[in-house]
């Protein structure tokens, strides 16, 4: 498959080209590090990712797929409680709250919250870049392989002992720190076509404006304090778009995040990146620094967007022997 799948719904792909890119140099970090410095960013390949977080509207797809075909009732069935990592913090709605056992608790999202970022758990993070690997298909399987192993997410009461590194062959994946740092960062124009990086993924060195579009802001992030500002749309920001015309680097929701390449900074936290909702866009530690990442725990709410990596002619040569051969053997 040459080209990311469709997700619906208005949600868009970039492209992220320039491949043998630099890391991000010491001096382009702004301030001293809070860790050892990784010099992330380097990506060898093209690689496409969302224009914007994943919505609330794109989750009720998933959400309902996932709890109809998953399988969900083996070897329990689910009741509306367990339907709580699924909808996040606000925009996913139940209208059955009292479901018993096995019933639909009625997903829904409000009008005016299609377009807000959505909000899961990482696992289910990896179980929606399944089912978009597995071009949504309605089947158990679906959700349980395909970019991730969901067979490893199990916990022994104080580790996490998922498999957080995405599969062998994975077309749509949850990015790691090098995609995220290089789509939200690099740009290959910045001084005088040199290439390099802006230390915050809105094409600046300077902090964004936090506050509404209209009065100038840049950001929704830490507007949750301010009881009057609802939390902005993903696209709500189109003055504040990263190198490659990604919104959201700053504010909606911290993204999660695959962790491929990086040792995990607890035993029992996952990867996310960017600021959010309710956090201040100052460049301190896990926020919006190119190098520092920061850890929630695996069923906390958080956000995401999903990249798609094209096969390589090699690979495409070998899926066609495999099917070849396949259809001999049925002769």
């Amino acid at each position: 498959l040459a080209a990311p799948p469709d997700i619906g719904l208005g949600l868009t792909w970039a492209t992220i080209a320039d491949p043998g890119n630099r890391a991000f140099n010491d001096d382009e970090r702004g301030f001293p590090f809070v860790l050892e410095p990784r010099h992330t960013g380097a990506v060898d390949y093209t690689f496409d990712i969302m224009n914007t977080e994943v919505t609330a509207a794109a989750q009720l797809e998933f959400v309902t797929a996932y709890w109809n075909h998953a399988n969900l009732a083996t070897p329990t069935a689910p009741t509306a409680a367990d339907a709580i990592d699924l909808i996040g913090r606000d925009f996913i709605g139940l209208a059955n709250p009292d479901a018993a056992p096995g019933q639909d608790p009625g997903f829904f999202v409000r009008e005016a919250n299609r377009n807000k970022p959505a909000q899961m758990g990482w696992r289910n993070w990896a179980r929606f870049a399944n089912w978009l690997h597995n071009d949504k298909a309605l089947a158990p399987e679906a959700f349980a392989t395909g970019a991730y192993d969901t067979a490893t997410f199990e916990s022994d009461g104080i580790t996490i002992l998922d498999n957080m590194e995405a599969l062998p062959g994975a077309r749509v994946r949850l990015p790691n720190l090098n995609e995220w740092t290089k789509a939200m960062h690099w740009d290959p124009a910045k001084d005088n076509g040199a290439g390099g990086y802006w230390l915050y993924p809105h094409s600046s060195d300077e902090i964004p404006i936090q506050g509404a579009l209209e009065d100038g802001g840049e950001t929704d992030a830490n507007m949750s304090a301010f009881v009057d500002f609802e939390q902005a749309d993903v696209d709500a920001y189109p003055n504040a778009l990263s190198p490659w015309g990604l919104f959201g680097g700053i504010g909606g929701e911290s993204e999660a995040l695959d962790a491929t390449g990086l040792d995990l900074i607890g035993p029992s936290l996952v990867i996310v990146k960017g600021d959010d909702f309710t956090g201040f866009p100052d460049g301190s530690f896990s926020l919006v620094a190119v190098d520092d990442v920061s850890g929630t725990g695996v069923s906390n709410p958080i956000g995401a967007r999903f990249i798609f990596i094209p096969a390589t002619p090699g690979t495409v040569a070998l899926l066609a022997g495999l099917m070849t051969a396949g259809m001999l053997r049925r002769r």
